[in-house]
Parts: C-alpha cells; sequence; structure tokens
C-alpha cells in the first residue's frame, strides 16, 4: 500500500503537466499549420503521441484501480472519478474530434478542440492536487 499513492501521484503529475501543455501550447498550434500540410502532420501528431500518452495513461488506470481495491472509500474513489472523467473526455470528446480533423482541418473543430480538452486538463490537475494533499497528510 506504501507505494499505491505515490506512483498515482507520479504517473497523475505526469499526466497533468503534460495536457496542460498540449492544452497552452500544443494544440492552439495546431491551426497554424499550412492546409497543405495538414493531414500529415496531423497523422504524425495522433502517432506520436499516442506512444507517450497511451503507456502512462494505462499505467494510471491500473494504479487507480489499484488504489481503490487496497484502500476503498471516499479519497481513492474521488481520484477513481477524476481518472473516469479524463478517459471519458479523452476517448469521448478529443478522440472523435482528431477523428474527423484528421480528413483536414477545420476551424470550428479546432476551437472545440481547445475548449473541450480543457475537461481533461482540470480533471489531471485537480487528481494531481487531491493526490498530493494525501501524501502531505500521512
Amino acid at each position: 500500500m506504501d507505494w499505491i499513492v505515490p506512483l498515482n501521484l507520479a504517473l497523475s503529475g505526469f499526466m497533468s503537466g503534460l495536457v496542460m501543455l498540449v492544452h497552452v501550447v500544443h494544440y492552439p498550434l495546431l491551426d497554424r499549420i499550412e492546409p497543405e500540410a495538414w493531414k500529415s502532420a496531423h497523422q504524425d501528431h495522433i502517432q506520436r503521441t499516442t506512444w507517450v500518452v497511451a503507456p502512462v495513461m494505462l499505467l494510471e488506470m491500473a494504479a487507480a484501480v489499484a488504489w481503490l481495491v487496497a484502500d476503498p472509500g471516499w479519497i481513492s474513489g474521488a481520484a477513481f472519478a477524476l481518472i473516469a472523467v479524463a478517459w471519458g473526455s479523452t476517448f469521448g470528446i478529443q478522440v472523435p474530434i482528431h477523428g474527423k480533423l484528421a480528413t483536414g482541418f477545420d476551424a470550428q473543430l479546432h476551437r472545440k478542440l481547445c475548449r473541450t480538452n480543457m475537461i481533461r486538463t482540470i480533471a489531471w490537475t485537480m487528481r494531481t492536487a487531491l493526490i498530493l494533499a494525501v501524501l502531505i497528510q500521512q
């Protein structure tokens, strides 16, 4: 049990920082890609991002489940709920938008992607803050 909460913090902190970088830097710059380069650049973005994000997301989910099973309670439940929100936003909103953007740039979809990314940015940041508070109080 001593390793579960710090592992959750490390993984959540990584995802929180990554999604913040995507939100503040990466997504806003997507609209600067030249139209003739869009499809290739977007496909590269998806492939490269997946290699970085997918393993960490899977490990974080496993760590969140392990914490919930080892220490069921409102804190581990809240931490799990926040990762569920981040995953729900990712696979229910951002991935489908990226699927539509794969065919070509659309300014309205790009704005929606930037705007809705705030959901997972907030969820991962809150999750990280919650876990950090738990560790500080121990």
